[in-house]
């Protein structure tokens, strides 16, 4: 229902909110689009602004809402579906394509690794190793400088240390 008001000298519509049942002005509700095939018109929409931005925020907090939210994340930021996705997932045994650690350990949503240049997506990431790849900028040159930070400095500890740990790991493996 509208109504007719003059307010502060001028006339202004106000309109009853069916959620909280207010009366309130008209500017107070979103506008709607609507085609009918031949003429697209706008009206007001029935629900106002706060009592709608609140139905939203209680529907994104369920699965659904979540779920939703992330399908329109991965198709608007990499043109990904939910499937690709988990196949994704899937194919890298949930772990992390660099650091290999199991993303269930982590509780933490996997991070899609993407090239800033060609917009290609990489693989998933764990948060940490999505942020140093952001800290090198992508850079292999700044790899091997991290690695290797002082040109003629020894970096035969580095690869006594990382081939320990792989033997390390790959007993932990055979153990179980």
């Amino acid at each position: 229902m509208v109504h007719v008001v003059l307010m502060r000298g001028r006339w202004n519509m106000l309109k009853q909110c069916l959620d909280c049942k207010k009366e309130k002005d008209e500017s107070e509700f979103y506008n709607r689009h609507i085609n009918n095939g031949r003429t697209v018109y706008t009206r007001k929409k029935t629900i106002c602004k706060l009592c709608s931005n609140e139905r939203v925020k209680r529907w994104r907090a369920t699965a659904q809402g979540k779920l939703a939210r992330k399908k329109y994340n991965l198709a608007k930021a990499f043109g990904l579906t939910l499937e690709d996705w988990n196949k994704m997932l899937a194919e890298q045994n949930g772990k992390c394509a660099i650091c290999r650690r199991e993303f269930s350990q982590l509780k933490m949503t996997p991070f899609v690794d993407h090239d800033h240049i060609t917009g290609r997506v990489r693989g998933l990431l764990c948060p940490v190793c999505n942020q140093f790849l952001g800290l090198i900028k992508d850079n292999p040159q700044s790899l091997l400088n991290y690695i290797n930070p002082y040109p003629g400095w020894p970096i035969m500890w580095i690869t006594d240390y990382m081939q320990e740990k792989i033997a390390v790991t790959a007993l932990d493996n055979i153990r179980g």
